[in-house]
C-alpha cells in the first residue's frame, strides 16, 4: 500500500518553539514510523508524448507536456497538421485567414487549415484559439487523416468513437467525461499504427478500389521521419516507464472561495496539477470551486466529511461512514460517480490504531500522509509566505526523491497561496516532476 508517514504538527505560539517542536516531531517520526518509500514512473502517457516527441510532433516547455490541461483548438489543428505529415508545406507557404485571435507561432498553421477546409473559425472573425477541443472532434480529425469521410456517412463527427475503436485509436467506444491533452497524445500515438483508407477508381471498371497502408508507413514515404527514427523512438518506448524524481502537492480542507481559487489560478499559470484532500462539508458549500479543480486535470482525494476528531475516530464505523459521506458530496458536485479510492486522514495517519488503518485499506481506499509540511497550520496566528516556503523546504525527509508536500487551501491561507510559486520553484529547480496521487 503506498502510504507515507507524517510529520506531526505543532501548535505552539512563539516561533521558535515551533520551529524546536517541528524538529523533534520529525525525529520522533522518523523513528517511530519510517518512510515507507514507492517509487514514481512515467505514465503511459508521458512516455507517448516522448515518442511524438522524437517525431517532433510535440513540444515541451520548462513545465514540461503538461499533459492534465485540456487542448484547446489551436495545439488540436496543429497536431493534426503534424499527423498528416505536412508541415513543410505549412512553413514554407504563405496562407492567409481572416481571424484576429490566432497567436503569432500558429498564424501559418491556422491559415493552411483555413485554406486546406481542414478547419474554420467558430465566428466571421474569431478562430476560438483557446476554447477547447473536445474528443470527438480530435477523433474526427485523425479518421479524417486516416482517409474516413464523414461526409459520405462512414461515421459521424458527434459520435466518431465506434469507428475510432475498430480503427485501434481509442479502447472504448464510450466518450470520455474530461479529454486531455495526455488523451489526445494516447490517441495520436496509436494513430501512428491505424491502418489507413485511401479510395479510387479502377481504370476499367470503374469499380472503388481501397488501398492500404498505416499512417506511420505513409509518414516515413513523406519524409516526415525515417524508419531508423521510429525504430529508435519505439527501442525506447519498449524499455518501459523510467523512473522520475516526484513531488506531489497535496492541499487539505478545502474548497474555499478565497484561496482555493488563488491556488487554482498559480497551478495554472505553471501548468502544475496537485491532489485536493478535500471536506465534503466544504464541498457542499462550493461544488462550483471543486468542479474548476476537476475540469483544470487536479486530483480530486477525500479528507473525510467532517474533520471532526472526537467522532471520525471514536470507532471504526464513524471513520468510513465519514469518508463514504465525503465521497458522496464529490459525486453530487461533479453530477457523476467520480470513484475516489484516495483518503488522507485528518491529521494524518500517525498514532492511528492498527484497527483504523486496516479498516480503510479493507474499504479499498490508499491512504497518504507527508513527508514535508509547510507548516501552514502550525500557529493560530499564521505563518508567512517565506516560512511556509522554507519549512516545505527543511521538512523534507525520508526519500527526498519522492516528497509529498502537505499544504492547506482553507480561506485562511492567503499566505499559502502567495508561497506556491516559490515552492513551485524550488521544486522544479531541483529537477521534480509534479504528480498527483
Amino acid at each position: 500500500m503506498k502510504r507515507m508517514k507524517e510529520t506531526i504538527p505543532w501548535k505552539g505560539k512563539s516561533k521558535g518553539r515551533r520551529w524546536m517542536a517541528a524538529a523533534l516531531a520529525l525525529t520522533m517520526a522518523f523513528v517511530a514510523a519510517p518512510v515507507t518509500a514507492f517509487a514514481a514512473t512515467q505514465t503511459t502517457q508521458e512516455m507517448q508524448a516522448e515518442v511524438l516527441h522524437h517525431f517532433n510532433f510535440l513540444e515541451g516547455s520548462g513545465a514540461g507536456y503538461q499533459l492534465q490541461k485540456k487542448p484547446n483548438r489551436v495545439e488540436a489543428i496543429v497536431m493534426l497538421i503534424h499527423m498528416r505529415g505536412e508541415d513543410k508545406e505549412v512553413l514554407n507557404g504563405t496562407f492567409q485567414h481572416p481571424f484576429t485571435d490566432v497567436p503569432a507561432w500558429a498564424q501559418k498553421y491556422v491559415g493552411y487549415a483555413y485554406e486546406k477546409g481542414l478547419s474554420s473559425g467558430v465566428s466571421d472573425t474569431l478562430f476560438g484559439s483557446q476554447r477547447e477541443c473536445t474528443q470527438a472532434q480530435y477523433l474526427t480529425f485523425l479518421l479524417r487523416t486516416l482517409g474516413y469521410d464523414d461526409r459520405n456517412g462512414e461515421f459521424s463527427w458527434k459520435e466518431p468513437y465506434a469507428l475510432a475503436k475498430a480503427a485501434g485509436i481509442i479502447g472504448s467506444d464510450l466518450p470520455l467525461r474530461r479529454f486531455s491533452r495526455g488523451d489526445m497524445v494516447g490517441e495520436s500515438y496509436w494513430a501512428l499504427n491505424a491502418k489507413t483508407v485511401h479510395r479510387q477508381s479502377e481504370t476499367v471498371t470503374g469499380a472503388a478500389v481501397v488501398s492500404r497502408s498505416t499512417l506511420k508507413t505513409e509518414l516515413i514515404g513523406k519524409g516526415v521521419f525515417t524508419q531508423q527514427v521510429y525504430d529508435d523512438a519505439m527501442a525506447v518506448y519498449n524499455q518501459g516507464p523510467k523512473q522520475v524524481k516526484a513531488v506531489y502537492l497535496t492541499f487539505d480542507d478545502g474548497p474555499s472561495t478565497r484561496v482555493t481559487p488563488q491556488i487554482l489560478d498559480t497551478l495554472d499559470a505553471y501548468g502544475v496539477p496537485a491532489t485536493f484532500f478535500v471536506l465534503g462539508r466544504m464541498v457542499d458549500q462550493n461544488p462550483q470551486i471543486l468542479r474548476r479543480e476537476y475540469q483544470e486535470g487536479h486530483k480530486i482525494a477525500t479528507h473525510g466529511y467532517s474533520h471532526d476528531y472526537k467522532h471520525l475516530y471514536s470507532s471504526t464505523a464513524n471513520l468510513l461512514s465519514d469518508i463514504q459521506k465525503g465521497n458522496a458530496a464529490i459525486d453530487k458536485a461533479l453530477g457523476f460517480p467520480y470513484n475516489n479510492r484516495v483518503f488522507r486522514f485528518p491529521g494524518g495517519s500517525h498514532k492511528k490504531s492498527q484497527a483504523m488503518k486496516k479498516a480503510v485499506t479493507d474499504a479499498g481506499f490508499a491512504y497518504y500522509d507527508w513527508n514535508s509540511s509547510g507548516q501552514d497550520a502550525a500557529s493560530a496566528s499564521g505563518s508567512t509566505a517565506s516560512e511556509i516556503v522554507n519549512s516545505t523546504i527543511s521538512t523534507i525527509w525520508g526519500d527526498t526523491g519522492q516528497v509529498i508536500v502537505l499544504l492547506h487551501d482553507t480561506n485562511a491561507k492567503k499566505t499559502t497561496a502567495e508561497a506556491l510559486p516559490q515552492i513551485i520553484k524550488y521544486f522544479r529547480d531541483h529537477g521534480y516532476e509534479f504528480r498527483t496521487l
